[in-house]
């Protein structure tokens, strides 16, 4: 333990149970999501959360986390409406607590969005100095490299999120990274796993799809792309 990390863990503050009960349900409700009204479901949980204590930072930023779901082309929402929403909660909850890795990932996505390059990289860079083993961090500047043909030195960053936390890169994530490195047998073995997990899920199925597809596995891909038209309800993104 390194002896900022040392500090920060004697400068832990008391969070009541109840708080911190409804931010873990708004996390959860937001990862089991499938759809508009899952992802605005979960919302409720963080603005609980905020009520019973305005001072709990990691709350504003499951609500940003909220707001980038909304924005992606599954959901539909116009990112110019959500943007601003998450930068103005990730900088509250920096406000509140300066040290907060995450907040610095979600601005980073933010400007990768908006193909801001420079900016998204210090703000993986800044996350990565307050928290050198996140694997977030870690699987987010992948995705970084790979937006700059960095191929295989994003594939080296995502296995080394994955050694820190098995669980904390999503197969989804890391057979993105995967397809866009074009390591499609790796990609599809890594999205086929996501899907056992979660049948429905459309991002996993849509990137299953195109994989199977860069893989000479027409075919196998016809089904499962019309999957994600079902599940999605015939999402734009996936027409």
């Amino acid at each position: 333990v390194s002896g900022q990390e040392r500090n920060r863990l004697l400068a832990a503050r008391h969070v009541s149970p109840e708080v911190y009960e409804n931010y873990l349900k708004g996390e959860f409700a937001l990862d089991k999501s499938n759809s508009k009204a899952g992802i605005e479901h979960s919302l409720a949980y963080f603005d609980k959360a905020i009520q019973e204590d305005p001072t709990f930072a990691p709350a504003y930023l499951g609500r940003a986390e909220v707001y980038i779901e909304l924005g992606t082309a599954f959901v539909g929402t116009r990112p110019g409406d959500v943007r601003p929403k998450v930068i103005s909660l990730a900088q509250r909850a920096l406000e509140l607590d300066p040290q907060l890795s995450k907040a610095y990932l979600l601005l980073a996505d933010v400007h990768e969005q908006q193909w801001q390059w420079a900016e998204a990289e210090s703000e993986y860079r800044r996350a990565l100095e307050l928290d050198p083993n996140s694997s977030a961090a870690q699987g987010g500047y992948a995705i970084w490299l790979v937006c700059h043909g960095r191929a295989e030195e994003a594939v080296a960053w995502a296995q080394q999120a994955r050694e820190h936390d098995p669980l904390a890169l999503s197969g989804i994530r890391m057979g993105w990274i995967l397809f866009q490195t074009r390591h499609y047998a790796e990609a599809i073995q890594e999205l086929r796993s996501a899907v056992a997990v979660s049948p429905d899920n459309a991002g996993a199925l849509w990137f299953l799809g195109f994989a199977l597809i860069a893989n000479g596995q027409s075919q196998e891909a016809i089904p499962v792309l019309e999957k994600v038209l079902s599940v999605s309800d015939r999402s734009a993104a996936t027409i």
